[in-house]
């Protein structure tokens, strides 16, 4: 009983558990309690990424991805109005979020990316 039970567990653990994709290479700031960002410069703009958890009793792994990209698109603005940036058109279709849970604790994850570009001045 004792070698199906060890192993019953420690599958039913990890299909338990989910993780969200993350750059680490990236220093995230804090936003809120929930909300981390973070920046990373490009030629022509920057990329810009979000990390959000909340704890759910019923997941809604569709509900948090849809927040997940309107905190995306939330935070941009206040970041770009933040720091004076102009900006061409977000395409929100560009958008990639993902979704996680871990469902031992009931904390379900998201992060989202985006790719913006920085509105170049010319001079006549």
């Amino acid at each position: 009983m004792k070698k199906i039970l060890f192993p019953a567990v420690f599958i039913f653990i990890i299909l338990n558990c989910s993780t969200i994709p993350i750059q680490k290479d990236l220093k995230y700031e804090k936003y809120d309690q929930q909300t981390d960002y973070a920046v990373r410069n490009t030629e022509d703009g920057f990329i810009f990424y979000i990390k959000y958890s909340t704890f759910q009793f019923f997941p809604e792994l569709e509900v948090v991805r849809n927040t997940v990209k309107e905190n995306l698109i939330s935070i941009l603005y206040w970041y770009i109005d933040r720091n004076s940036l102009e900006i061409k058109p977000i395409n929100k279709d560009r958008i990639v979020a993902n979704v996680g849970r871990n469902g031992l604790t009931g904390i379900t994850s998201g992060s989202a990316e985006v790719k913006v570009y920085l509105e170049t001045k010319h001079e006549n």
